[in-house]
C-alpha cells in the first residue's frame, strides 16, 4: 500500500509539473517562461524516475528508473539558478560565457556520475527490495558529497538572491512574490533534505520522494502567476473561448456527476455482484471519486480566474489517472486504463492544450510505470501489450490534439475575422470626430491597435513628398517588447523603398514574408534588413485621388507565418481608412491655414495675430515685460498699383512680407491686416529703448529698395506703435491704439513711426464719444441749418443761399461741420444727415419761394459717399416732388475729387442728376488734384473758387494770377464762378473787375439761422420781382 501511494503521488507530480510548465509559457514565451517550463519538465522526469525506481517489479527495471531520475534532479538545480538570476535582474552575468558554463557544470557532472557511469558499471548502485520498495544501500562517496554541496549551495544562493530582490524592489507585488517564492523554495529544500538526504546518514533507507516537495515551489509560482500575473501570462478573451461561462459550468457539473455515478457503480459492482471480500478499499476508492466529483462540480464557483480553474482540473486529472489505473490493475481490471480517452474527449472542449497535454503525459507515463510495476502473475501480459496500450494512447492523443487544433484554429479565425471588423469599425468611427489637432493621437492609437492585434514589432504611417522622395510626415508605434535599432521604419526600409514604390504604382502591396529567403542577389539588402530587425514586412499604399502620397507599413523580427494575420486584406482595409483620415486632416489643415493665414503672403491674418497676442499677454504679465504692437501701412502702395498693375502690387506686398518676416525675432509675429497694412507683435520687450531700437531697424529694413519689373521702388511706410501694458491689456485695444498712432504718423508727414501717447488716446476717446453722440443727434433734433447768402457781383443782390449744417451739442455748443462731417462719413451717418439737410433746405427754400422770392437757388453740399449710394438719385427726385420745389432752385455742391479719375460711376450719377433739372457745382475748386480732361466731361454749372485764393488776392501776385486762371477757365468752359470767403472790399473789387459772377463771404453776410435769413430776404429781395433767385446749400 505504501509503494502504491508513493507511486501515485510521484506520477501526479509528473502531471502537475507538466500542467504548470505549459500554463507558464502559454501566450508568453520569454526566456524566463521557457526556463520555468524546463524546470517543470526536469521535475516530471525526476518524479517519474523515482516512481519507477521504488515500485519496479525487478531490479533491472529499478536500475532503469535510477538512470532516468538524475536527468531530473541533477539538472533542476542549475536551471533554477539560471531562472533566479533572470528573475532578480542579474541577466548581465549570464553574458559571461565562463559563468554560464560554471552554472551548468554541476548539472553535467551529476548526470555523468549517476546516469552515464553506471551504464559502464562504474559507480554502480546496491539495490535491495524492502516493504517500502527498492532502495539503494550504497555507501556515500565523493559523487554524493559533490551533489549535496551543489544542491545546498545553489539553494542557499537562490534564496538569498530572491530575498535581496524583494528587499530592494520598489513594487509591493514584487516584494510579496519574492517572499512567497523564496519561502516555498526553502521549504521544499528542507523537506527534500529530511526525506532524501538526512536518512542516509542514519542508515535509514526508504524510497526517495523529494520530487513531491519540489512541487510546492511549482505551486507557489503558479499562485504568483494567478495572483500577481507573474511571468506575464496572456489571458484568453471571452470571445475566443470555445465554452461560454454557462457551458463551462455545465461541463464541470457533468464531469462531477459522471464521477459520482462511476463511484456508485464501482461500489455496487465490487460489493454485491463480484462478491469482493475487501470492501474497505472499494469504499475508500468510491469515496475519493465522490469527493473528486464534488470538487470538480464546484470549481466554477471558486473566485479564481479561468486559467487557475483549468489548472485545478489538470491537477485533478493528474491525480485521478495514475491512482485509478494502478488500483484497477491491482484488482485485475486491465481495461479500466481506457477511461483516459473519455478525459481526452472532454479536454477537446478547452482552448488551452494544458489539460489535454496533462492527460496525455500522465496517461503515457502511467502506462510506462504500470509496465515496470504490475506483476505478470496477475494476468499474463507481455511488454508488447503495454506497448500496444501506449501506442493506442499516442494515436488517440495525436488525434485529439489534431481535432482540438482544427477546432481552436477555426474558432480563432472566426474570432480574428470578427476582431478585424471590430478594429476597422472602431478606427473608422474614431476618425469621424478627428481633426488636425488630434490626428497624431488618433493615428498612433490606430497603429497601436492594429500592431498589437497582428502581433508585429512596429507599425507606421508615412507621407512622402514624391517629387523630392523625402518624408514629410510620419507617425510610428513600436511594441514595448521589440528590441529595435533607432530610426523610423521609413529609414529602415530605405534600401527597398524604390521597389516598394514600383509595386505601389501597379496597385500592389509589398509583402516580404521572410527576409531569410531573399535571393542571393539581394544578400546586401537582406543583411541590412536583418540588421534593422526586419524579418517580415507588409506595406500598403496611401493614395489621394489616385496619386501616391505614402504608405502604411508593419514589420516584425519574426517571419510572416508567426503573425496573427492570415492575409493582407485587413492591412489594406486599415490603409484605406487611414488614408481617408489623413486626406481629411490635410484638407482640414489647408482650410485652417486659409482661415488663419493670408493667401497672398502666407503670413498670419488678423484672427491668428489676435490669438497669438492673447497668448503672449499673460506671459508678459508674469515676466513683467512689455509687448509692442506695430500697425504698419505702405504710403505709396496705390501708386504702384496704378503704375505697374495689381500683379506687381501683389509682388510688392510679398517682398515686404518677406522683409518683415526675416527681420523679426523668435517669438515675434508679423501678420497682414489687409490691403497694404501689416501688424507686428514684438514680444518680451524689456524697455522703451529696446523697442525704439527694434523699430528703427524695422523701418530701415522695409524702406530698402525693392526690384519690381526691373525697376527699383523705394517704399515709404508709416507705423504706429502701442505698448502693453500702458496702452492696453486687450488685443483689440492695443490694435486700435496702434492704428490711431499710425494715422498720426501719416498726418505728420509719413515715412515715420509714432508711439501711442496719452494725448492721442485722449483724442481718440473724445472722437469716440463724439461719434456716439452723433448717432443720437438726429433723433434728439440737435442738428440745425444756417444759411449764407450768395451775391450777384453785378447787381449786388442775393441770388442764392448755401445751407450749412450745424450741430448744437448740449454742454458744448455749436460743433463745426469740419469736425463732425468727416466722422459722419466714416461711420455711414452721412447718408441720414445728408438726407435731413437736403430735405430741410428744400423745405425752407419752398417757404421762401412762397413768400415771392422767385428762383432763389439753394446750395446743398453732397459727399462722394452719397453719390455712390444707388438710392441717392431716387431720394433727390422724391424730395423735389414732395416739397414741390422746382429743380432749378436746387444746386448740389460736390468736391473737386470727383474729377480726379476715380470712377466713371460718379460722372454717370452727375449726368442723371443733371437730367432731373438740378444744377451742379464744384466746391473748393483748386485745392485738390484734378484732371482737366475729366473736368470737361462733368455736367458742371458752377465752379466755387476756394477761399485761400480769395484771401491771397491782397497779399501776392500768385494768388491773383491763380484767381484769374480759375475765372478764365470757367468762362471758357461755359461755367459760372462763385468766389468763397470774400471778407474785404478790395477782394470784391478785384473779383468784380475779373468778371467773377458771384461772391460769398463775411464781407457780404455771415451764415445765419433761418429766421434771420427770412427777415433779410423780406427786406432786400421780396419786393423785386425781376430778380432771379437761386438756391444753394
Amino acid at each position: 500500500m505504501i509503494i502504491e501511494t508513493y507511486s501515485v503521488l510521484l506520477l501526479t507530480t509528473c502531471g502537475a509539473a507538466v500542467a504548470c510548465g505549459l500554463y507558464a509559457v502559454h501566450g508568453s514565451v520569454t526566456r524566463l517562461n521557457r526556463l520555468f517550463l524546463a524546470i517543470c519538465a526536469t521535475l516530471a522526469v525526476w518524479a517519474f524516475g523515482l516512481a519507477l525506481t521504488g515500485a519496479a517489479r525487478t531490479e533491472e527495471i529499478c536500475s532503469v528508473g535510477r538512470r532516468i531520475a538524475p536527468l531530473g534532479w541533477g539538472i533542476i538545480g542549475s536551471l533554477t539558478m539560471h531562472a533566479v538570476l533572470l528573475l532578480t535582474g542579474r541577466e548581465g552575468l549570464l553574458k559571461k560565457r565562463w559563468l554560464f558554463f560554471l552554472i551548468y557544470l554541476p548539472a553535467a557532472v551529476s548526470v555523468y556520475a549517476y546516469t552515464v557511469l553506471p551504464l559502464f558499471d562504474r559507480n554502480p548502485d546496491t539495490l535491495v527490495h524492502t516493504e517500502h520498495g527498492w532502495v539503494n544501500i550504497s555507501k556515500t562517496d565523493g559523487w554524493d558529497w559533490f551533489y549535496y554541496i551543489y544542491i545546498v549551495l545553489y539553494a542557499a544562493v537562490a534564496v538569498v538572491l530572491l530575498l535581496r530582490w524583494g528587499r530592494h524592489s520598489t513594487s509591493n507585488d514584487e516584494k510579496k512574490q519574492a517572499k512567497i517564492i523564496s519561502f516555498s523554495f526553502f521549504f521544499a529544500a528542507v523537506l527534500g533534505y529530511i526525506t532524501d538526504v538526512l536518512p542516509v546518514f542514519f542508515h535509514i533507507r526508504f524510497p526517495q520522494v523529494a520530487a513531491i516537495f519540489a512541487l510546492v515551489m511549482i505551486f507557489a509560482v503558479g499562485y504568483c502567476i494567478n495572483r500577481y500575473h507573474f511571468l506575464q501570462p496572456v489571458a484568453i478573451s471571452q470571445n475566443e473561448m470555445i465554452l461560454s461561462k454557462s457551458a463551462r459550468t455545465n461541463v464541470y457539473l457533468y464531469l462531477g456527476l459522471m464521477l459520482f455515478v462511476g463511484a456508485c457503480l464501482l461500489l455496487t459492482d465490487r460489493s454485491f455482484y463480484t462478491g469482493h471480500q475487501n470492501a474497505i478499499p472499494v469504499q475508500v476508492v468510491s469515496g475519493l471519486l465522490v469527493l473528486l466529483g464534488i470538487f470538480l462540480a464546484s470549481i466554477e464557483h471558486l473566485r479564481l480566474e479561468d486559467n487557475a480553474k483549468e489548472m485545478l482540473v489538470s491537477l485533478s486529472f493528474a491525480l485521478m489517472i495514475p491512482f485509478y489505473t494502478l488500483w484497477f490493475a491491482d484488482e485485475g481490471i486491465f481495461i479500466a486504463w481506457s477511461f483516459v480517452f473519455l478525459l481526452m474527449i472532454i479536454c477537446l472542449l478547452f482552448n488551452r492544450l494544458i489539460i489535454l497535454s496533462t492527460v496525455i503525459v500522465t496517461a503515457f507515463l502511467t502506462q510506462l510505470f504500470a509496465w515496470g510495476y504490475t506483476p505478470p502473475e496477475v494476468i499474463v501480459l507481455s511488454g508488447k501489450y503495454y506497448l500496444d496500450r501506449m501506442g493506442v494512447i499516442a494515436f488517440a492523443a495525436i488525434f485529439a490534439m489534431y481535432v482540438n487544433k482544427i477546432y481552436t484554429t477555426r474558432l480563432q479565425e472566426n474570432i480574428n475575422h470578427v476582431t478585424m471588423q471590430s478594429i476597422a469599425s472602431d478606427i473608422s468611427h474614431s476618425f469621424v470626430s478627428s481633426g488636425e489637432m488630434n490626428i497624431d493621437q488618433k493615428l498612433y492609437a490606430a497603429l497601436e491597435e492594429c500592431g498589437r492585434f497582428i502581433e508585429c514589432d512596429r507599425a507606421c504611417l508615412v507621407l512622402m513628398n514624391m517629387q523630392t522622395n523625402t518624408v514629410r510626415y510620419a507617425v510610428e508605434w513600436m511594441s514595448e517588447a521589440a528590441d529595435l535599432p533607432r530610426g523610423t521604419l521609413s529609414d529602415a526600409i530605405q534600401n527597398i523603398r524604390s521597389e516598394m514604390f514600383r509595386r505601389f504604382q501597379g496597385d500592389e502591396a509589398l509583402v516580404l514574408k521572410d527576409t531569410l529567403f531573399l535571393p542571393t542577389e539581394a544578400a546586401e539588402v537582406r543583411a541590412q534588413l536583418l540588421a534593422q530587425g526586419i524579418r517580415a514586412l507588409v506595406a500598403v499604399p496611401i493614395r489621394n485621388k489616385g496619386e501616391l502620397m505614402g504608405f502604411v507599413g508593419f514589420h516584425a523580427g519574426r517571419p510572416f507565418s508567426m503573425w496573427n494575420l492570415d492575409s493582407i486584406a485587413f492591412v489594406e482595409v486599415v490603409g484605406l481608412i487611414l488614408s481617408d483620415a489623413v486626406i481629411k486632416a490635410d484638407d482640414e489643415k489647408e482650410l485652417n491655414y486659409l482661415a488663419f493665414h493670408d493667401q497672398l503672403t502666407g503670413l498670419p491674418n488678423r484672427t491668428l495675430f489676435k490669438e497669438r497676442l492673447s497668448e503672449w499677454i499673460p506671459h508678459a504679465k508674469r515676466d513683467r515685460k512689455m509687448i509692442g504692437v506695430v500697425f504698419l501701412d505702405l504710403d505709396a502702395f496705390k501708386s504702384v498699383n496704378d503704375t505697374l498693375g495689381h500683379g506687381q502690387g501683389d509682388r510688392l506686398l510679398i517682398e515686404v512680407a518677406k522683409a518683415l518676416s526675416s527681420s523679426i525675432r523668435d517669438g515675434d509675429t508679423v501678420a497682414r491686416f489687409g490691403g497694404d497694412e501689416f501688424i507686428l507683435m514684438l514680444s518680451q520687450i524689456a524697455s522703451q529703448e529696446e523697442l525704439t531700437a527694434i523699430m528703427d531697424r524695422l523701418m530701415k529694413v522695409v524702406q530698402k529698395p525693392i526690384l519690381l519689373a526691373e525697376q527699383e521702388f523705394f517704399i515709404s511706410v508709416s507705423a504706429g506703435v502701442a505698448v502693453y501694458p500702458q496702452d492696453g491689456d486687450d488685443p483689440e485695444v492695443l490694435l486700435k491704439n496702434a492704428d490711431t498712432a499710425m494715422y498720426r504718423a501719416k498726418s505728420e508727414g509719413k515715412g515715420r513711426y509714432v508711439f501711442c501717447s496719452q494725448e492721442i488716446k485722449d483724442e481718440i476717446q473724445a472722437k469716440t464719444q463724439l461719434v456716439n453722440q452723433l448717432y443720437h443727434a438726429l433723433e434728439k433734433n440737435q442738428l440745425l441749418l444756417h444759411y449764407q447768402p450768395q451775391i450777384d457781383v453785378a447787381t449786388r443782390r442775393i441770388v442764392g443761399m448755401e445751407a450749412l449744417a450745424r450741430w448744437n451739442l448740449p454742454g458744448r455748443g455749436i460743433v463745426s461741420p469740419t469736425e463732425f462731417i468727416p466722422l459722419a462719413e466714416q461711420t455711414g451717418l452721412i447718408y441720414a444727415i445728408g438726407e435731413w439737410v437736403m430735405r430741410e433746405a428744400c423745405r425752407q427754400n419752398q417757404l421762401w419761394l412762397g413768400m415771392g422770392c422767385t428762383n432763389l437757388r439753394m446750395a446743398v453740399n453732397v459727399s462722394v459717399q452719397q453719390l455712390r449710394n444707388p438710392k441717392f438719385i431716387p431720394l433727390v427726385k422724391e424730395i423735389l416732388q414732395t416739397m414741390e420745389l422746382p429743380p432749378n432752385c436746387l444746386e448740389l455742391e460736390v468736391t473737386e475729387s470727383v474729377a480726379n479719375g476715380n470712377t466713371d460711376h460718379i460722372i454717370t450719377v452727375l449726368h442723371r442728376l443733371k437730367a432731373l433739372g438740378v444744377s451742379i457745382s464744384i466746391d473748393d475748386f483748386g485745392t485738390e488734384y484734378s484732371s482737366l480732361s475729366r473736368l470737361k466731361l462733368l455736367p458742371v454749372d458752377r465752379i466755387k473758387m476756394d477761399m485761400q485764393f480769395v484771401h491771397g488776392i491782397e497779399k501776392n501776385n500768385k494768388d491773383r494770377a491763380i484767381s484769374k486762371v480759375i475765372i478764365n477757365l470757367a468762362k471758357n468752359l461755359k461755367m459760372k464762378v462763385t468766389a468763397e470767403g470774400v471778407e474785404t472790399e478790395p477782394q470784391l473789387d478785384f473779383l468784380s473787375q475779373r468778371m467773377c459772377d458771384e461772391v460769398q463771404g463775411f464781407y457780404c453776410y455771415r451764415p445765419m439761422p433761418a429766421d434771420e435769413a427770412e427777415a433779410l430776404l423780406r427786406e432786400t429781395l421780396c419786393t423785386q420781382k425781376e430778380n432771379t433767385y437761386s438756391t444753394g446749400l
